[in-house]
């Protein structure tokens, strides 16, 4: 009986040993420096209240940010996309945000995407970003949004209105297939915390 429960033991080792092994420790670190370094920019311009020094704050920012996104590409290239098993759910929704930032480079988008589904379905990435970045990619394409994740404020109401989507009518069954909740309330929410800062 002792010596069936330590090969059980053993066995169960390997696995957990095995699955470790897809944790990219120094990938993850490389992603956590990456985007604390826009981190810390975007809160400093936010905090500054002097004209000149903002607009070298946002030069700066903008410049890590094309510095981020070329790195992103290789490391894309190299593992594609980088999931919960590799890089740790913070890791891997820290380069859905490098990649989701991104405003000019539709094709890597998309190329991105089309990894990223694969991940989510194993429940390895997170779906909610995925619709939110299915979102913009569409919209910069001039295709109606899937999600309602892309919005605008009207500063005259307070309220958060989403941008024109397909088949509007189902829109919440998608977002639910997404983790994300009804419609109304995100745009309640968001509208909630605009109208709290101004």
């Amino acid at each position: 009986m002792i010596k069936k429960t330590l090969i059980i033991l053993a066995v169960f080792s390997i696995l957990i040993s095995c699955k470790d092994s897809d944790y990219n420790k120094s990938l993850s670190l490389k992603l956590d420096s990456m985007t604390q370094v826009t981190d810390e920019l975007e809160s400093r311009l936010m905090d500054s209240t002097v004209k000149t020094n903002k607009y070298k704050l946002y030069l700066k920012k903008e410049q890590a940010r094309s510095e981020n996104r070329k790195e992103a590409k290789k490391l894309f290239d190299k593992y594609g996309y980088p999931g919960f098993d590799m890089v740790g759910k913070e890791g891997s929704r820290q380069f859905w945000s490098i990649v989701n930032q991104e405003e000019n480079d539709l094709e890597f988008q998309l190329t991105v995407l089309d990894s990223m589904i694969l991940e989510v379905v194993e429940a390895n990435a997170y779906a909610e970003d995925y619709a939110q970045l299915m979102d913009r990619a569409r919209m910069k394409s001039n295709v109606q949004q899937l999600y309602g994740t892309q919005f605008y404020m009207d500063t005259i109401t307070g309220m958060a209105i989403s941008y024109p989507m397909y088949d509007p009518e189902n829109v919440d069954a998608r977002r639910e297939q997404m983790n994300l909740p009804s419609l109304q309330e995100f745009l309640s929410e968001e509208a909630r915390k605009w109208n709290a800062n101004h």
